[in-house]
């Protein structure tokens, strides 16, 4: 039994290493570019995180227990808005999820592709460290490139370990899905 917990846990390190790393090659050119930064006038607002941060006495930051996030941000629906706003809706929403402790819903943004890669058990045990680490975390700064059915997000967290450096998405079935496995 500890091995099979020591196994799911470098598992689950592996796959926290492989999607905090993922990113995208420079290939192809984009057709349209859309750019945000915190704060975001987008019609797309930025997660809210249901946890707070207080200074401590020494000047570092502590932060009070966060519950999983269990609604998107906002929907994931490419078909009432244009392509670049409806990935950048997807990405805040599987950020949201993803660190907001959410598994089953991040999993499901998920392309077909990575979720042949991955089981749900291996991905929701990624996804509760990456929360209890991280705890909800908002993006900061999102620009994202759509070219026909696929695209690509960068974006940033105020804490770098979780940024993404063109991050490839492929549209499955009308929605927005991360393919970056």
């Amino acid at each position: 039994m500890r091995l099979q917990r020591c196994g799911t846990a470098l598992a689950a390190a592996a796959l926290v290493g492989a999607l905090a790393a993922c990113g995208g090659s420079d290939a192809g050119t984009p057709s349209r570019t859309a750019t945000s930064t915190a704060p975001t006038t987008s019609s797309t607002p930025a997660p809210t995180s249901t946890s707070a941060a207080a200074p401590t006495s020494g000047g570092t930051v502590s932060k009070a227990p966060t519950k999983p996030m269990t609604t998107p941000p906002p929907a994931n629906d490419s078909t009432v808005a244009s392509p670049t706003a409806a990935l950048e809706s997807a990405v805040r929403s599987y950020s949201g999820f993803y660190t907001g402790g959410n598994g089953p819903a991040a999993y499901a943004l998920l392309s077909a592709r990575c979720q042949k890669l991955y089981s749900p058990s291996v991905f929701n045990a990624v996804v509760k460290q990456v929360h209890q680490g991280y705890g909800t975390t908002p993006i900061a700064t999102l620009r994202v490139v759509v070219n026909g059915d696929s695209g690509f997000a960068t974006y940033t967290y105020p804490k770098s370990g979780l940024n993404q450096n063109r991050q490839p998405w492929v549209l499955e079935g009308g929605s927005w899905k991360n393919d970056g496995c």
